[in-house]
């Protein structure tokens, strides 16, 4: 406790030195701590999202270029009853959800164009609810037959509002072309980029206008036990065999999306070990100046019989402490500009960014890991880059010291 009172002395005793590892604490915290929350946001965000509104735990769907056959209806219909029975029956599915994708015509006034669409049962799916954010009005209820759901990007586009309608031209299953008149119940804010000119209709109206019936076979699934993904598709793919059947994790583009937390971590974190590496070179005259004005004290404390690791562990400590202080002022930065965030709606400058976020709207998580992990890093760095010098310095100077008394 006494050593550790005589090294906060002598970092008070020389403040601007001080300032100087503390501020190059604080910068390196900023730009790390805030990469590592950011990241840890953006993977939690990109699978809670990529799941909610896009794939399930696991999901069924139409293969690319896939065309029913009406001859093939029967079997079609079995393996849709097949599929039905063990996705309801399995204990390990937690809800099971009509879902479809794919690209539709559609008319807004003169305007028409080729857009993404989803087909959702809003009443099963609270996952995919509670991930959208509706700016006006509502998600089509039971009663709303031909609702549509469209995005903020969507209406600005076309200058629709909730009440406008639009035309949906959906296909049907074996060929012929419906088209209806869509009322627009709410609109949405896209959580990410490829979202944004995406419309939503109830599975019920899609399965109506695809006239499939009981051969419906697209289905995502929550599960229980993520654990458990693999044994079930290999079961489904067992008697579903037309359309394929994958764990979310199976997904090529999925894979990609997951890896952007990782992805903004290390270009952050890169950012911030630039800083760091820099400043270092500050710390370490810092450290070295430090033992040079006091070699009188260290040979004194080595007279006093102070270990050679003692000294050497004030030096270094002393670098260290004024180190952590930046680095607690860098983490609270990072948490006014999470809260920040999370005041208002912040989004990411430039569109290229939006998809490296995975996310259009910027936010943070706070966590041990994010707050922990990079100051351990910037320790390791100062320990191998430092640790060695100061003991070799304090030791040189100890011997030059007492030699001379």
């Amino acid at each position: 406790m006494e050593l550790l009172r005589y090294m906060i002395s002598n970092i008070l005793r020389r403040p601007l030195r001080a300032v100087f590892v503390v501020v190059a604490g604080f910068l390196s915290a900023v730009v790390l701590v805030f990469s590592f929350a950011l990241g840890a946001h953006t993977t939690e965000h990109v699978r809670s999202d990529t799941i909610a509104k896009w794939t399930g735990h696991l999901w069924v769907s139409r293969a690319t270029g896939f065309e029913f056959k009406e001859e093939q209806l029967a079997s079609y219909q079995k393996q849709a009853a097949f599929e039905r029975r063990y996705l309801l029956d399995s204990p390990n599915s937690a809800v099971v959800v009509p879902w479809y994708m794919g690209v539709t015509e559609m008319q807004a006034g003169t305007s028409r164009a080729f857009v993404m669409f989803a087909a959702a049962d809003f009443q099963k799916d609270a996952q995919f609810v509670s991930h959208t954010e509706l700016s006006d009005g509502r998600f089509p209820g039971p009663d709303d037959e031909y609702g549509v759901l469209i995005t903020t990007v969507f209406a600005e586009k076309y200058h629709l509002a909730v009440g406008n309608s639009i035309t949906v031209f959906i296909s049907t299953a074996f060929g012929q072309r419906n088209a209806m008149d869509f009322i627009i119940t709410g609109i949405s804010r896209p959580s990410a980029p490829w979202y944004d000119e995406q419309i939503v209709i109830r599975a019920q109206d899609y399965m109506s206008m695809a006239d499939l019936g009981d051969a419906f076979p697209f289905y995502k699934v929550y599960v229980k036990d993520e654990s458990r993904i693999p044994a079930m598709v290999k079961d489904l793919k067992a008697g579903v065999t037309d359309f394929p059947v994958k764990g979310y994790r199976d997904d090529d583009f999925v894979r990609f999306l997951l890896s952007l937390g990782t992805t903004n971590t290390m270009l952050f974190g890169f950012m911030a070990m630039i800083i760091f590496l820099a400043l270092l070179i500050g710390i370490r005259s810092v450290i070295l100046t430090n033992i040079f004005d006091r070699r009188d004290e260290i040979g004194t404390l080595r007279a006093l019989g102070f270990p050679r690791g003692s000294v050497r562990n004030l030096f270094f400590g002393e670098s260290l402490v004024s180190l952590l202080v930046g680095y607690l002022l860098g983490v609270g930065a990072v948490g006014l500009i999470d809260l920040w965030f999370r005041a208002r709606i912040v989004r990411p400058p430039l569109l290229m960014l939006q998809y490296m976020f995975g996310m259009t709207r910027m936010a943070l998580t706070m966590n041990a890991t994010s707050i922990v992990v990079p100051f351990l890093l910037l320790f390791l760095v100062l320990f191998a880059t430092t640790f060695r010098t100061v003991s070799r310095e304090t030791e040189k100077q100890a011997v030059i010291q007492m030699a001379n008394r």
